[in-house]
């Protein structure tokens, strides 16, 4: 019969193997570096996992990482200790290389591959644009290829396959209207009080500029009456525009102006040249319209001559979908011919025209740009 202080020393030294195993295997899961040359590094982890690795000479670096490795292979491992330094590995027959993610790298003609990556909706052209840097050096570009040729270790061509994954998509294209619209002050000022008190426009009168808010902007969007001296419509149409894509809008204005020649007051044809531009780049629930705005020929207000300027406006406005914005508007003076005299002789038949005198009165009006992108 076996004495109860041989049961308890047989339970003590059971428990105590236990412990050694649990202890053990706790330990095993975890791996720790501190500041280690990565090649000491490698060199740890080839004898803990029975597993030979070899590295070019010229490898460099220190880590320091701490991580539970029961839930990670091998060779994750060895990804998150090789990619900080721009390093890869690749499995030839049983052995694992490391070598410098660099062309002219000896070792990388070796390990290096050619790689096709299928391409659906984004030309060779736009992937190299918005690919990574450090990936560029690995595309071969081929004239006229439908798809990404890739010369590179494995590891980095899964890397440049998977990145081209997230951005070969469908190319999203929305309907953007532009307004241009040319209305007089006096139309304005239906809607708005004064529309140069306390504005940059009274003080600068040939910028581009976005002046307007209000109520209002319903009615110069919605009002479709082209006919009308004080509400004209220079522009009007839409377009269904790709993301990142542009277009451009072209209109003229014809004006009178007037000006003293050889001491007589005389007016002029004249013309104003339009062009919008715009880009957008849709978000989720917003977007982002490059804008660039040109006009010529803009008559400087509050001068007898006239002289014809310019103006531009190069700007990112960001825009909700479905709303309509002003994004930008411009002011100029319009000569308009008047008829006054003697009220009555002047209706007179005959002799009536002896009594008309006819003059001059600038009228001050608004060139606005409208744009709206459907939701």
């Amino acid at each position: 019969m076996v004495s109860v202080s041989k049961k308890i020393f047989i339970f003590i030294i059971i428990f105590t193997i236990l412990l050694a195993i649990i202890t053990s295997k706790a330990f095993s899961e975890e791996i720790s570096f501190f500041n280690t040359n990565i090649k000491e590094v490698l060199n740890t982890l080839s004898l803990e996992y029975g597993k030979p690795i070899i590295y070019e000479s010229n490898i460099a670096g220190s880590i320091t990482l701490t991580i539970s490795s029961d839930n990670l292979t091998f060779e994750q491992l060895l990804d998150l200790i090789v990619m900080p330094f721009n390093y890869y590995w690749v499995k030839l027959e049983n052995v694992y290389f490391v070598g410098i993610a660099n062309s002219t790298s000896p070792a990388f003609i070796n390990v290096s591959s050619f790689y096709e990556v299928p391409l659906k909706f984004v030309n060779v052209e736009r992937i190299y644009e918005m690919i990574p840097k450090h990936f560029q050096d690995y595309i071969v570009k081929v004239n006229n290829s439908k798809n990404l040729l890739v010369y590179a270790p494995a590891s980095i061509a899964s890397q440049i396959a998977n990145f081209v994954t997230k951005i070969d998509k469908p190319i999203e294209s929305k309907v953007v209207e532009v307004k241009i619209i040319d209305v007089s002050e006096s139309y304005l000022n239906a809607y708005i009080n004064d529309i140069s008190s306390g504005n940059a426009l009274s003080y600068f009168p040939n910028m581009l500029q976005i002046p307007l808010s209000g109520m209002f902007l319903n009615v110069l969007y919605s009002n479709s009456k082209s006919n009308d001296e004080n509400f004209q419509i220079l522009y009007d149409g839409s377009f269904s525009i790709m993301n990142g894509s542009s277009m451009k809008v072209t209109t003229q204005k014809n004006i009178t102006l007037t000006k003293y020649v050889d001491g007589k007051l005389t007016t002029n044809p004249h013309t104003m040249s339009i062009e919008v531009s715009v880009s957008p780049k849709y978000l989720f629930k917003v977007c982002f319209v490059d804008l660039n705005v040109q006009i010529s020929g803009i008559p400087s207000s509050n001068e007898v001559n006239f002289d014809s300027k310019g103006a531009s406006l190069q700007s990112t406005v960001k825009l909700e979908y479905g709303k309509s914005y002003i994004i930008s508007s411009v002011s100029y003076d319009r000569a308009i011919q008047k008829e006054g005299g003697f009220a009555i002789l002047k209706d007179l038949p005959f002799i009536g025209p002896f009594f008309k005198r006819y003059y001059f009165e600038t009228e001050k009006r608004y060139i606005i740009f409208l744009i709206t992108v459907e939701g």
